[in-house]
């Protein structure tokens, strides 16, 4: 399979038994959202995933989300609300994280949105420090679930505290990539590598198109960082929803043309949370992502806290697969990649099998289409042959990449 899955790990795939299960049906990447769950919770996640991967031989490499600059609410437990019903955001009411914004500056009438679209709030009043909302459909509050006010973001940093203390702890894990939400400009992008720089700045970073300002600037966002996610869901509000798949193909195009990798995330396979076959359109929607090349695609909530996250998984690979199969030729290739050190672009472009010996540069691979990367701690030529005698992949084209060149490798493996 060519295209990559990311896989948000969470309570129902959080045990070491689902987690290997996860990387045996074709989990490339665990997503850690640091919305959820104490930095304790996390570190052990990434442990029980690194003990997977050792046991199973598979590469999987290691994300985590950092919140920025999204309020959140910040209940203690669900709340089931009714269309009509008023209610209080903020101040003695109910309690949203990183909200700064003064309501003076919001207009009665208003909407707020709630997770994504789940629940819409419109504003009736507005006092010193709070809101006064009326529900426009039935839904459940959830805790730390997002909640888009307009204006909120404009006077947030795009990492607080609490997100530099996340960056802190992915490099004290050695994690593999640390994805920022509602990137937004230049401005943005050289806030995080200053402090990601502060703790060595060698983790990949990768940008979070959320936020409808970065539209405009996509070209010099690609650009600037190692890679793109686009995160549909708060997109699909920021922007008219009709849109979304024009700018879903747009943002593909752009990384295409810098060489970044670039993942789908939000609602592809959503229905599967309760329900054992994927909606019609959630089939359309990864096999279209994946017929425009993204490199990957991003499981968020159906297997975070899904009732089947093994069987939704693989669900989506064998869309994926299906989908590869009618429009892509088999890549029969295997590099092996001497250098212990490539360059991030010299990576986004391999395919098939690549054998490496550093374990780092292939889990930077995992989030990189069509090439599948396979981690040897002793390659050399000649371990390179055994391993291409026992997979029988003599029939395939051969090549190194030592010193950064690419040369086809003449001798004959029999």
């Amino acid at each position: 399979m060519k295209t990559k899955i990311v896989c948000t790990l969470g309570p129902q795939s959080d045990d070491e038994e689902t987690i290997e299960r996860l990387a045996l049906a074709g989990m490339s990447v665990a997503r850690l959202n640091m919305s959820h769950g104490t930095r304790e919770y996390h570190a052990a996640l990434i442990d029980k995933i690194r003990r997977v991967a050792r046991k199973t031989g598979k590469v999987i490499g290691i994300m985590i989300d950092t919140v920025g600059p999204e309020v959140r609410l910040a209940i203690k437990k669900p709340i089931t609300v009714k269309a009509g019903q008023k209610i209080t955001l903020g101040g003695t009411g109910l309690a949203l994280k990183n909200y700064k914004v003064t309501p003076a500056q919001l207009e009665i009438g208003e909407t707020i949105i709630v997770d994504g679209g789940v629940l819409a709030l419109e504003i009736v009043k507005k006092y010193k420090d709070s809101l006064e909302v009326k529900l426009k459909n039935n839904g459940v509050l959830e805790p730390g679930k997002s909640v888009a006010i307009p204006g909120a973001r404009d006077v947030l940093p795009i990492l607080d505290e609490n997100d530099e203390d996340d960056i802190a702890f992915a490099y004290n894990k050695g994690v593999d990539f640390i994805a920022v939400s509602f990137i937004r400009n230049l401005k943005d992008i050289h806030e995080v590598k200053k402090i990601s720089q502060k703790y060595g700045g060698e983790i990949p970073f990768i940008a979070k198109i959320e936020a409808s300002e970065s539209i405009p600037k996509i070209k010099s966002i690609v650009k600037n960082s190692e890679g793109v996610m686009v995160a549909r869901g708060d997109l699909g509000v920021e922007r008219p929803i009709s849109e979304l798949p024009i700018t879903q193909k747009r943002i593909i195009e752009v990384c295409k043309e810098f060489h970044r990798p670039v993942m789908i995330a939000t609602d592809l396979l959503g229905s599967m949370e309760k329900r054992v076959v994927p909606s019609r359109a959630e089939v359309a929607d990864i096999s279209e992502a994946v017929r425009q090349q993204s490199d990957s695609i991003m499981l968020s909530n159906e297997i975070a806290v899904g009732d089947f996250p093994v069987f939704t998984l693989q669900s989506a690979a064998q869309i994926c697969k299906d989908t590869e199969n009618y429009y892509e030729k088999t890549t029969k290739v295997v590099t092996i990649v001497l250098d212990k050190h490539l360059e991030w672009h010299i990576i986004k472009n391999l395919k098939g099998i690549a054998l490496m010996g550093s374990l780092k540069m292939a889990r930077l691979a995992t989030l990189m289409r069509g090439v599948e990367p396979v981690y040897l701690d002793d390659l050399y030529m000649d371990s390179a042959e055994a391993y291409i005698k026992e997979h029988n992949l003599q029939n395939y084209k051969i090549q190194v990449i030592d010193m950064g060149k690419i040369t086809d490798y003449k001798k004959k493996i029999k």
